[in-house]
């Protein structure tokens, strides 16, 4: 390749040292109309084949031409092309569409899908929050019962105490009446020797009655300071227990409060959450539709532009064609104008 490159420029720098060629000098005056015509001639390039044309050419050449073997091999190669186009356009805008299909199954699928995922998650809380309820009445009734059971516990305590007061002022009347008893039989026995000494007897009687008010006091005194020490210990109890029960009762609705609020701040958190989620999920859905959307907005306009192009290169191509079949026919009537003139009369053009 290099020699043979070497060897074409030697020959064209030879060619450049040769002195140019002498043009030999012609009388216009004597050319023909015949000459005129093959000197003059215009060229042109067939649109079909590629081919040359003289703008001097009569119809029949211009005929044989276009009947020719490689013409007519273009023209096929041209209409196959343009099959073959056109079958790839619809190839294209079949796959397009299986593609859009496809994308919307995909769609409906994802959209599907998600709102069995939210269904599932609202049953999820819809049975955590019965839960919460069955549990928060479960404990309730737990403090009911318990409230029964230290109010019962309090009715047998004061039923056993009334019982016990009633059996000791029994026991207390009958101690009494048992001493009145044999207090009347001492004083029985007592008369018989009173005439030996009833003063004496009198102040001993005295004395001894004395005593006995002071002991009967004395214990009476006891047996109410004792029922006041149990009225006191029950009041203390009571008191104790009602303290009690309010301080269980204000500790249970505290926490009752305590955790009922935890819930809803918890229900809030994943509602909250789930709605950022659900709204970040929308947000990409739009994103990727809008992208999808605008993909295929330019893809179909490219598609739209390039038809345009190839309708317009159609038009310029059929307007082109249109014009040198009309200057092709204007030149052939000047031709034919020119042989039927004379060889004087056609030597003035």
């Amino acid at each position: 390749m290099v020699d043979e490159a070497r060897k074409a420029l030697e020959e064209a720098e030879a060619l450049k040292k040769l002195p140019p060629r002498q043009e030999p000098i012609t009388d216009s005056s004597k050319y023909t109309a015949a000459d005129v015509r093959i000197t003059d001639q215009k060229l042109r390039v067939c649109d079909i084949c590629g081919a040359f044309l003289s703008v001097y050419d009569s119809d029949r050449r211009l005929a044989d031409h276009f009947g020719g073997k490689l013409h007519l091999g273009y023209m096929q190669i041209r209409e196959k092309l343009a099959d073959l186009q056109e079958e790839r356009n619809k190839k294209r805008k079949a796959h397009e569409d299986e593609r859009r299909s496809k994308e919307r199954s995909r769609d409906r699928d994802r959209e599907g899908s998600r709102d069995r995922g939210e269904s599932r998650e609202r049953g999820r809380d819809h049975d955590r929050r019965s839960r919460d309820r069955d549990r928060h009445h479960d404990r309730d009734r737990g403090h009911d019962r318990e409230r029964d059971r230290e109010r019962d516990q309090s009715r047998s305590y004061d039923s056993r105490r009334n019982r016990r007061s009633r059996s000791r002022s029994s026991e207390r009347s009958r101690d009494y009446d048992r001493h009145r008893s044999k207090e009347r039989s001492r004083d029985r026995d007592r008369e018989g020797s009173r005439d030996r000494g009833e003063s004496r007897e009198r102040g001993r009687d005295h004395d001894r009655r004395s005593r006995d008010r002071d002991r009967h006091h004395d214990r009476d005194r006891g047996h109410d300071r004792e029922r006041d020490r149990e009225r006191d210990q029950s009041r203390s109890y009571d008191s104790r227990r009602n303290r009690r029960s309010r301080s269980r009762s204000s500790e249970r609705s505290r926490d009752y409060d305590r955790h009922r609020s935890k819930e809803r701040s918890r229900d809030r958190d994943r509602e909250g959450s789930r709605d950022r989620g659900e709204s970040r999920e929308r947000g990409r859905d739009h994103d990727r539709r809008s992208r999808d959307r605008d993909r295929h907005h330019d893809r179909d306009r490219g598609h739209d532009r390039e038809r345009d192009r190839e309708r317009d290169q159609s038009r310029s191509y059929d307007s082109r064609r249109n014009r040198r079949s009309r200057s092709r026919s204007s030149e052939r009537s000047r031709d034919y104008d020119r042989h039927r003139l004379s060889p004087f009369d056609a030597s003035v053009f």
